[in-house]
């Protein structure tokens, strides 16, 4: 289904160039504009990967409103006041740190991936530490296990939907830990210049 919407994508893009002013703001065109994939298949392949995990993360989001009734009413009055205010736009979802603390906890305990940042040594490599990596060693973050590391996280086995709160979320947009923000203690999209596209994009 995807293939003839990037081959016209493609083709769109070698006519306009840099003259495309209503250029769709989308993962499908981000991947073209990289120059990420290979082929149309690879490009298809990556679209329907992000659409599992954001599939996965949405729909254990609404398991844990039913599991947990007691954390509705906060997001939900903060989803009710901002649509209000500013209606059902990208300012009002960028202010809904109730809703994006939820899901970031939600992501935490139960993301997608057990693994992150996966990476082969292109040659030897010796780290910082003194440990060794041949080439051709495939390595990668246990995204699982830091997600729930004691040392990192209080009660880590616990849902806590306002974990990553901040003092500041009901002044500042930007401030604390958003659902998209990568570090080293939380990077379910990867982390730096490699995190997905939904974090470098937004």
């Amino acid at each position: 289904h995807l293939d003839p919407i990037i081959k016209e994508r493609l083709r769109y893009a070698g006519e306009r160039e840099d003259d495309w002013s209503d250029k769709p703001n989308v993962i499908l065109q981000w991947l073209i504009d990289e120059k990420q994939e290979s082929s149309t298949r690879q490009s298809a392949l990556r679209v329907l990967t992000v659409n599992f995990a954001s599939i996965h993360t949405f729909t254990q989001a609404l398991y844990n409103l039913a599991a947990y009734p007691q954390y509705v009413g906060p997001p939900r009055e903060e989803v009710d006041a901002l649509i209000r205010e500013h209606g059902w736009t990208k300012e009002a979802i960028a202010l809904m740190r109730k809703v994006d603390r939820f899901l970031a906890e939600t992501q935490r305990l139960e993301g997608v991936l057990t693994s992150s940042v996966q990476r082969k040594a292109m040659k030897d490599l010796t780290l910082s530490d003194g440990t060794f990596v041949p080439k051709g060693t495939h390595i990668c973050v246990p995204t699982y296990v830091v997600h729930r590391d004691s040392v990192v996280y209080d009660n880590p086995g616990t849902f806590n939907p306002f974990r990553f709160s901040q003092p500041s979320d009901d002044e500042d947009a930007s401030a604390g830990h958003q659902m998209v923000g990568v570090t080293q203690d939380y990077f379910p999209f990867g982390i730096e210049k490699h995190a997905w596209y939904g974090c470098t994009h937004l």
